[in-house]
């Protein structure tokens, strides 16, 4: 249940960054005609990124595989490559976190280089760069802004994406013969936005396409939301429920398999 939620989410969260690179390219213009090339050079550089720079760094796993550590060299690479996709992805006239995206999706997916490159910047981005990012957030959030008819949209953001991740991935999951403990489960665990959400309303408020108010609304969505995450995920699956149901999983699929 925890990969396919992952699968799952990452899915989901590709999806929203080629709605979001739209949704910008057509705010930027004056119309959906103006927006046509931004969306059509987006979609150059995306399969420019994923067809062909992706061949050119797989030499960088090969490289990590003999050396077993990410070396200087290949650490400048994995440094200036996101750099200079956000620089163009902001020329192109869409968000340059957006070619900072790309530029993760195109990188080797050699599980060895995956598990270096997370080792050597885990620790740099969970204690300087995400603080930084979430006060940053915090300090733009402002709660008494928001107007009663702001909270009435929050309210409904949050009936909305309850009833989408949360029901949606239930009833999904359920169509695939799990039972209902398991279903809620995973809607429970697809139910948290966590930081991508946050990244995605600060782009919109600094492309001006919400307003500091909707924004504020919008950051109480996703903390509610993502705190709600574990509590409805042991609701629907205690711990002792949680290891009996991986036990018999395998048996299950074993059982249906053709």
């Amino acid at each position: 249940m925890g990969r396919l939620s992952l699968v799952a989410s990452s899915i989901d969260d590709a999806a929203a960054w080629c709605f979001l690179a739209t949704l910008t390219a057509v705010h930027t213009g004056s119309g959906v005609a103006d927006a046509l090339p931004v969306i059509g050079y987006s979609i150059l550089f995306t399969a420019v990124m994923l067809l062909g720079v992706s061949r050119l760094l797989r030499p960088l796993a090969r490289h990590v595989g003999r050396q077993g550590t990410l070396s200087p060299g290949v650490m400048y690479v994995v440094v200036i490559v996101p750099i200079v996709c956000g620089y163009l992805t902001d020329l192109i006239g869409i968000y340059s976190v957006f070619g900072g995206f790309i530029a993760g999706l195109a990188m080797p997916r050699d599980p060895q280089f995956r598990q270096a490159l997370h080792s050597r910047m885990m620790d740099t981005v969970s204690t300087l760069l995400l603080p930084v990012f979430f006060a940053l957030s915090g300090l733009t959030t402002d709660l008494r802004s928001i107007s009663a008819d702001t909270l009435l949209f929050g309210v409904a953001a949050l009936l909305a994406g309850l009833a989408g991740k949360y029901f949606g991935s239930t009833l999904a999951m359920k169509t695939l013969r799990f039972s209902w403990r398991e279903a809620f489960a995973v809607g429970g665990l697809m139910n948290a936005r966590g930081m991508m959400i946050i990244i995605f309303i600060n782009i919109g408020l600094a492309q001006g396409l919400i307003t500091k108010p909707v924004f504020s609304v919008l950051v109480m969505v996703a903390v509610i939301t993502s705190t709600a995450a574990l509590p409805l995920y042991r609701r629907a699956l205690p711990k002792h429920l949680e290891m009996h149901s991986a036990a018999k999983r395998p048996l299950r699929r074993r059982h249906h398999a053709p």
